[in-house]
């Protein structure tokens, strides 16, 4: 049984500012059928944007903070070339209580 490809369509800003309706309605009108739309910003989003995402089952958001936790989270499987290029360094603090 052959199944059909994920696809997506990305919008990438690298500013940090806040996007708003028109960059997410830009983006959604070049969908096609089946189609899904990922908007990656170092910024935010305004709340008619998060509001519009919250409505569409197609759109994903992720904004700067989301970017930071997502590579906290997944640093460990990124390739050694990719960690190459965002040098961390796990560091372990104790905890003394309170």
């Amino acid at each position: 049984m052959a199944s059909n490809p994920l696809l997506l369509r990305f919008n990438v800003k690298k500013t940090l500012t806040s996007n708003g309706l028109p960059e997410i309605n830009q983006l959604l009108g070049t969908l096609e059928d089946g189609e899904y739309a990922l908007f990656v910003n170092l910024g935010s989003y305004s709340n008619q944007a998060k509001s519009k995402a919250t409505n569409k089952s197609r759109l994903r958001l992720i904004d700067g903070k989301e970017i930071v936790e997502l590579i906290y989270r997944y640093y460990e499987d990124f390739k050694p070339q990719y960690r190459a290029l965002i040098p961390l360094k796990q560091v372990f603090i104790p905890d003394i209580g309170d």
